[in-house]
């Protein structure tokens, strides 16, 4: 991921400020279309100071462009990071009736796209979705035959087979990952941060 290089010489100067924040800034951007800095803040919960830098990065690197007044929108080429970056990932924030997959009741899931090989046993992703403050990640699989397992290859029940399916668009080899959390932006955070140390594995 190129940003990644260039989001650690931020890092150093902000440690407050986490990959995944890159990538869900650009996310929303590119779903949003134009952001002021303060509706950003509130989206990432981020401080103002470390909003600040975050944009300031973006707008570095030819990725963020200025609306006096408005606020700001993705360029050309945060568009194509954009693209890039759903094509990797699916965001879904509302998925109910999964109580027994996840330990907090605030949810989200991240759909990562063809990451299954990169996956051991689960404890990478759920211990990252800690470290982003959410009470864990429940970490599944989609095999060849479409069926959803957990990473020791256990099917589901056939009741959360039906539900995420019927939420979710997936293929095999994609990876569902369940943040939870006790609210929605944590349980959001969490599981992309997850999902972010999975793209970013070299395994």
């Amino acid at each position: 991921m190129d940003l990644y290089d260039a989001w650690k010489k931020v890092a150093l100067r902000s440690p407050h400020l986490k990959i995944y924040h890159v990538i869900l800034a650009i996310w929303y951007y590119y779903s949003e279309g134009i952001l002021g800095r303060y509706a950003l803040m509130d989206l990432l919960g981020l401080t103002e100071a470390t909003t600040k830098t975050l944009i300031k990065f973006f707008k570095r690197n030819n990725i963020l462009s200025s609306i006096p007044k408005k606020g700001h929108h993705l360029t050309q080429k945060g568009k194509l990071l954009g693209e890039e970056i759903i094509k990797s990932i699916d965001i879904i924030q509302e998925v109910k009736n999964l109580d027994e997959l996840v330990i907090c009741p605030e949810k989200c899931i991240i759909v990562v796209r063809k990451a299954s090989k990169k996956v051991s046993d689960g404890l990478k992703e759920r211990d990252n979705a800690i470290f982003a403050g959410a009470c864990g990640a429940t970490t599944l699989i989609v095999t060849d035959d479409e069926s959803i397992v957990l990473p020791n290859n256990e099917p589901i029940s056939p009741k959360y087979q039906s539900i995420l399916k019927e939420a979710l668009q997936v293929y095999p080899s994609d990876v569902i990952i369940i943040g939870s959390a006790k609210n929605k932006r944590i349980a959001l955070l969490g599981a992309l941060s997850a999902a972010v140390a999975l793209l970013l594995s070299k395994q």
